[in-house]
């Protein structure tokens, strides 16, 4: 029987190196080096896991090529010196252990400062003072001699990663660093050799695809990390009519292949908001101008089978996979065994991967919130089983879900206790499919596994009465948490709905003008769905004192932060900020505002309260000192994220 990943399972050359299958990880941060830059233990850890998966090509992440100006963020790793080499001869040796796996290094340059700002300067190609997320940052425009010993530190550098033993170097000229810059004109304002025409933006990356090549030998692969387009409507940054220029000259220069993603710092990074497979219209305009050399392909191809579309389509030649891999990184592996319905999804929430390297959280590394194995595989590890036990989890959420699938794959007897149906506040939580939509795979997934493993799933409320009858040696409580009740004057009219009623399907029910209370994500998601089917939409929000709307939402990861304020502008949204709801009337809201000091009336035909959420425990405090074994996970513990639920279903599950 044909596997219907052909394309994906499919050989690829990029110039003489060949790669087993289509599948690329595409390079990101793990703050897993020492503070040096050196390969440590965990950096070995994270790269095995990756390379057992079965992935074609691993591109690892941004590498620092100088102890001068490029590094960016503490525990990135380094090819800056020979120090370096060591480190990354055992990197390259044990992703080489797995037959066929072959991998490449990413230079880079950061240019603008973030993380390191205080320590280290920022270079560019021109002076200028810029903000950050409300931090100036000062950019030292290069000099010639500058820029002639940076294209000399990246051959350098290339030299060491090919000496070290790896199959080829990645060039980063986009995330908004230094080679970004000089490519865009939002920052690159010479009028010399290296800044004005498209040719003269481009000469820095040329020179070092040129220098590369005379460094390691003209059959070393050198891929070129590049944004298809700056995805910013005006004349300050460049579109893929240019870009396509770009790559013209990188081809000509020697490149053998373009790994290609979009955007830069603000608006790289696809969310659950977006549609899949992002950017690979870009990629096929690319194709179909005569580009020659392999396009890879990355941005939100966050399922096989969204890559072997992309791939089928002749949109691009390699699927640039990151967080999904992170999510699982076994792809290849599942496929190629028939169950691919058992690969992890990722959600695109970026809590955990992007959320560690804009915290600059070095002592933690790179996490995921739905695979608690992501960079922990040395100290995650399976218990085999002791004793088989009948062990009864409550909840079918993710928190109770993984609970009860790490205890059964273990060999434990697991009963399931769900009163609705499997996925808990999830089903909730991907109530809009246009807009949150991934998290509905999870739930499939989960659904999937429980499955495969056997659990028996008792569709009735598990009561304390019957856990006690049920003669199990241990119980999980996974219960959630429960939406809280406003007690302001009004809150039981009936144009009043609480955010978790409005996710359970009563959207029907909202009339035209809609004041969404509180000014966390759900807030803004509820927002956005009401705007996107054409209704007035007002938020209300005692946020907003120290940085006015951008606090809304500020709860979530970096990447959908931005999408949600893209999405509340572009909607027209009606944002009030420092309002303390005190009463609820038939055509809209009583609130007092920080602002003026005095009550205002919002007007609004439904209300919906988004008041947060409070553990509900009810169950565990009945059961406390009844049972040897009793465990309390998740929600029901305090409401927090997906991430937080898996790994305390997965710590329980495995130490039953």
């Amino acid at each position: 029987m044909e596997n219907a990943y052909v394309n994906l399972l499919r050989p690829g050359y990029i110039g003489k190196m060949r790669v087993p299958n289509r599948l690329v990880f595409a390079p990101i941060g793990s703050a897993n080096n020492t503070k040096d830059g050196h390969v440590s233990q965990a950096t070995l850890d994270y790269y095995e896991a990756l390379a057992a998966g079965g992935t074609g090509l691993l591109v690892l992440e941004a590498t620092y090529i100088d102890n001068v100006a490029s590094k960016g963020e503490e525990g990135q790793l380094s090819a800056a010196d020979n120090s370096c080499t060591p480190g990354l001869a055992r990197l390259a040796s044990l992703i080489h252990n797995h037959y066929g796996v072959k991998a490449a290094v990413q230079l880079c340059h950061i240019g603008q400062q973030l993380g390191l700002a205080k320590e280290l300067p920022s270079w560019g190609p021109t002076s200028m003072d810029i903000t950050y997320t409300g931090s100036p940052i000062t950019i030292h425009g290069m000099t010639e001699e500058e820029i002639a010993a940076t294209i000399q530190n990246f051959a350098a550098a290339a030299f060491r990663v090919k000496k070290a033993g790896f199959d080829a170097v990645e060039i980063h000229a986009a995330g908004g660093h230094l080679l970004q810059m000089f490519l865009s004109p939002e920052f690159n304002k010479r009028d010399d050799a290296w800044g004005g025409s498209l040719e003269n933006r481009a000469r820095i990356v040329v020179e070092i695809i040129k220098a590369v090549k005379a460094a390691c030998g003209k059959d070393f692969p050198v891929l070129v990390r590049f944004p298809c387009d700056e995805l910013i409507e005006d004349d300050e940054h460049f579109h893929y009519q240019d870009g396509i220029e770009y790559v013209r000259m990188f081809e000509a220069a020697g490149a053998d292949a373009i790994d290609m993603n979009a955007g830069n710092l603000n608006t790289g990074i696809p969310t659950m908001f977006d549609p899949v497979a992002t950017h690979a219209e870009y990629a096929a305009k690319y194709k179909e101008a005569g580009i020659r050399i392999p396009i890879i392909i990355a941005g939100s191809l966050v399922t096989p089978a969204v890559a072997e579309e992309v791939l089928a389509k002749g949109q691009a030649d390699f699927a640039g996979v990151a967080r999904p891999l992170l999510a699982d990184p076994d792809w290849i592996v599942k496929i190629k065994a028939g169950i691919p319905e058992q690969i992890r999804p990722c959600i695109r929430c970026s809590m955990g991967c992007v959320g560690t390297l804009e915290d600059f959280n070095v002592a933690r590394g790179i996490i995921c919130s739905v695979n608690p194995y992501c960079n922990r595989t040395s100290v995650r590890k399976v218990k085999p089983l002791v004793s088989k036990k009948r062990v009864a989890v409550v909840g079918g959420g993710p928190a109770g879900m993984e609970a009860a699938c790490m205890a059964a794959e273990r060999g434990h007897d697991v009963e399931l206790f769900e009163k609705r149906e499997l996925g808990g506040t999830m089903i909730e939580a991907s109530f809009d499919p246009e807009i949150k939509g991934d998290i509905k795979r999870l739930i499939t997934y989960y659904k999937n596994r429980v499955a495969a493993a056997g659990i028996k799933v008792i569709k009735e409320e598990a009561t304390a009465e019957k856990l006690l009858a049920g003669n199990y040696d241990a119980i999980v409580i996974a219960t959630g948490a429960e939406a809280r009740k406003s007690k302001v004057p009004g809150v039981d009219l009936p144009n009043v709905y609480q955010d978790i009623e409005v996710c359970r399907g009563k959207q029907s029910e909202l009339r035209q003008t809609v004041v969404v209370v509180g000014g966390g994500v759900v807030a803004a998601e509820i927002a956005i769905s009401e705007a996107m089917k054409g209704k007035e939409v007002i938020i209300s929000t005692r946020r907003g004192e120290q940085m006015g709307p951008y606090e809304v939402a500020k709860d979530d990861s970096s990447p959908n932060w931005v999408r949600i304020m893209e999405l509340l502008g572009k909607l027209g949204i009606d944002v009030q900020l420092c309002q303390t709801l005190v009463g609820i009337e038939e055509d809209g809201i009583i609130v007092h505002s920080a602002w003026t000091d005095e009550d205002e009336k919002v007007e609004a035909d439904s209300v919906v309260l988004c008041t947060g959420y409070a553990a509900n425990r009810r169950l565990y405090d009945e059961l406390d000192g009844k049972f040897e074994e009793l465990y309390l996970i998740g929600d029901a513990v305090k409401p927090r994220e997906i991430g937080d639920a898996v790994v305390e279903g997965w710590v329980v599950g495995n130490q039953l």
